[in-house]
């Protein structure tokens, strides 16, 4: 079997052309949208009510160290944060088998996709907690070579800023591989369909090979989010805002709410699909094989 090949894009016509396939191929926003409309509906449950009443004075009165809510609110509000978090799991597996036929050119099935999407729950669970770990373990390393320069400042405060220098350039070097390299990662995930250490093996592969169009890709992705932070950052600075609005009129908090998290995962979604893309591109994938 020969597989055809695809065009190269450039990285502007992939961003172009990856944000038209969403659009175009709209199912992909039914798992969030239903998925959060279901989850925000704890805003009518007294126990949250009483939750965001005691931050918001504790956050004017007195601090957040505050003890805040009664042990059977937050057992309530725990059950619920894992009953989230499971379903944010299942629609981002869902999401991630609905990505990799709309990437490939192939008709998308929204109920058929969701089997899948089961599947790239599971196996998205385990790749996040081998993330973490991967994370933590750099965070180890990064804090046990701090010490000896914390003790050797003591000694010789020129040299120890010599050195804590080249840690900062270190660390933000470490900063820049593990996130990039967590998008090819995903980007792998969602093309390959395989399992959590068999999809590291296959993204570190890739990674090494296009190791500078990873980092172009990498940068042209803290670009758009660079584009989108001063929306993120009004929402956090209004965080308080939609607390008393869910006191005072949870219908309203209710879709606000849903509103945000969609506009959110319209830019999560474009810059998966826009990896996604690039990853294919570059394992010159299709969906039409021909003998």
């Amino acid at each position: 079997m020969k597989q055809q090949a695809i065009k190269q894009l450039s990285y502007f016509e992939l961003i172009k052309t990856s944000l038209k396939l969403l659009f175009k191929n709209y199912v992909v926003f039914i798992p969030m949208i239903f998925f959060g409309l279901f989850t925000n509906l704890i805003i009518f449950t007294p126990q949250y009510k009483a939750y965001a009443k005691e931050l918001i004075i504790s956050s004017f009165q007195r601090g957040m160290d505050a003890q805040i809510s009664t042990p059977n609110t937050l057992l309530s509000l725990s059950i619920y944060s894992l009953i989230s978090i499971i379903l944010n799991y299942i629609a981002l597996g869902w999401i991630f088998a609905l990505i990799q036929p709309i990437v490939l050119g192939k008709n998308v099935s929204l109920f058929f996709e969701f089997k899948n999407g089961l599947k790239s729950a599971l196996n998205f669970f385990g790749l996040s907690l081998l993330l973490f770990a991967l994370i933590f373990f750099s965070e180890i390393v990064i804090m046990l070579i701090s010490i000896p320069i914390a003790l050797l400042f003591r000694l010789s405060p020129s040299i120890s800023v010599i050195l804590i220098f080249l840690i900062f350039i270190a660390a933000f070097a470490l900063f820049i591989f593990l996130t990039s390299y967590i998008f090819q990662i995903i980007s792998a995930f969602i093309m390959e369909r395989k399992g959590p250490l068999l999809t590291i093996s296959i993204a570190w592969a890739h990674y090494k090979k296009y190791f500078g169009h990873s980092l172009a890709l990498f940068g042209i992705a803290m670009l758009l989010i660079a584009l989108f932070s001063p929306a993120i950052i009004a929402f956090i600075l209004m965080y308080i805002s939609y607390l008393l609005l869910s006191l005072t009129n949870p219908a309203a908090y209710y879709f606000i709410s849903i509103a945000i998290q969609f506009l959110w995962y319209c830019f999560l979604l474009w810059i998966l699909t826009f990896y996604s893309m690039a990853y294919n591109q570059k394992t010159k994938k299709s969906a039409k094989q021909i003998s």
